[in-house]
C-alpha cells in the first residue's frame, strides 16, 4: 500500500499503481515512519516531522496505563457487586438464598423482628425457586454466610486490584479467578 495525507486525513492506495488516478497533487506521500505512526499509535506515541521519527512519550504511556487501570478497577468492582448479590449457600437447607438488594431489605426487617421478639418462621423462596421454612436458626446461618461472603468478595477484589496495578498490561489481567461462589 502507498499512504498519502491531505488535511489530516490518510488515504491508502494499492502499491501496484491501479489506484494512482485517485492521488491528487495536494496529497503528500507519507514516509515509512509516518505510516508506522498512523498504523500503530495507541496513544503513547508522538511523531516528530522534523526528524521523521516516532517517539515513545513516557507521560502518555503512564496516562494510558492509568486510564486502563481505572477501567479494569471499575470492571472488578462490577464483578464484586455481582458476587455480593449473587446469593449464598446455606448448608443446613442445602440451598442458595438470595442476597440482592431487595432481599437484603427483607433480611433487615427480619432482623428487626427477631430483635423485638416478634419473628415467626415463614416460607422463604430459594434461588432454585422452591420454598423452605425460614427459621431463626436458618436466618442466623444465612447472616453468617452473607458476612463471610462479603469479606471474601471484598478481599478477592482488593487482591485483583493489587495484582492488576502491578501488571504492565492492565487490560490483559484476568480478574475472574478465585472468587467465592
Amino acid at each position: 500500500m502507498k499512504y498519502y495525507k491531505l488535511d489530516n486525513q490518510v488515504f491508502a492506495f494499492e502499491s501496484d499503481g491501479s489506484q494512482d488516478e485517485f492521488i491528487t497533487d495536494q496529497m503528500v506521500l507519507m514516509t515509512d515512519n509516518e505510516v508506522l505512526f498512523h498504523q500503530n499509535n495507541d496513544g503513547t506515541l508522538t511523531y516528530d516531522a522534523e526528524t521523521d521519527s516516532i517517539i515513545v512519550d513516557d507521560a502518555l504511556v503512564a496516562a494510558k496505563k492509568e486510564r486502563e487501570q481505572l477501567q479494569v478497577w471499575e470492571n472488578i468492582k462490577s464483578l464484586r457487586q455481582d458476587k455480593m448479590t449473587g446469593g449464598v449457600y446455606v448448608l443446613s437447607v442445602d440451598k442458595y438464598l438470595h442476597t440482592d438488594e431487595t432481599s437484603s431489605i427483607q433480611y433487615a426487617q427480619i432482623g428487626t423482628a427477631i430483635s423485638l421478639g416478634m419473628f415467626q418462621p415463614m416460607n422463604w423462596k430459594t434461588m432454585e425457586g422452591d420454598f423452605i421454612e425460614l427459621t431463626e436458626a436458618i436466618f442466623r446461618e444465612l447472616q453468617i454466610e452473607m458476612i463471610v461472603n462479603t469479606q471474601s468478595v471484598y478481599a478477592r477484589a482488593e487482591y485483583h486490584k493489587y495484582m492488576m496495578m502491578q501488571s504492565d498490561n492492565p487490560l490483559d489481567y484476568d480478574y475472574s479467578t478465585g472468587w467465592a461462589t
